[in-house]
């Protein structure tokens, strides 16, 4: 439930996605390129992602694409999980032959995806921080020089 409510979040939510993505993708390739079966490397990739949501589309990926014979792509798609960039590049990997390529260029893409939006979030997030700072070192000095000022007034 916490997974799918983080996935859910605007901007927090893409970047976990993103980075899940390129994790999944990543991994994938690195097993399919060093010989292990699809099959196999399904299931290691699932103990790699992180999120609950994300590893039983794997999982059902799997199931559908071993178990029932379907392509990998289409196991993506029927997932439910993966975006269809994910699918598609699957789909072009399978046809030419080179799904192990094509899963490190979803990789690089996720990679940069997840650089691109960290960097929007820091930039949103600066001038909010410079806000929050500003209003705790004014309480502060109101804090401090109040005293001051009744103090005067009583002796006046």
């Amino acid at each position: 439930m916490l997974d799918r409510a983080l996935l859910s979040l605007p901007l927090v939510g893409a970047i976990a996605r993103d980075s899940e993505m390129a994790r999944f993708a990543r991994t994938l390739a690195l097993l399919l390129n060093s010989g292990i079966p699809i099959e196999g490397a399904l299931r290691l990739c699932e103990g790699v992602v992180r999120n609950s949501v994300l590893r039983g589309g794997i999982g059902r990926a799997r199931e559908r694409t071993v178990e029932q014979g379907a392509s990998f792509s289409a196991g993506l798609r029927s997932s439910g999980v993966f975006p269809p960039f994910v699918a598609n590049m699957a789909a072009v990997g399978e046809e030419s032959g080179r799904l192990d390529a094509a899963l490190v260029e979803v990789a690089s893409f996720y990679e940069k995806s997840v650089e691109q939006r960290t960097r929007l979030a820091t930039s949103l997030l600066e001038p909010a921080l410079i806000l929050i700072v500003g209003g705790v070192v004014g309480f502060i000095v109101a804090a401090m020089l109040l005293p001051i000022f009744e103090i005067g007034n009583v002796l006046r």
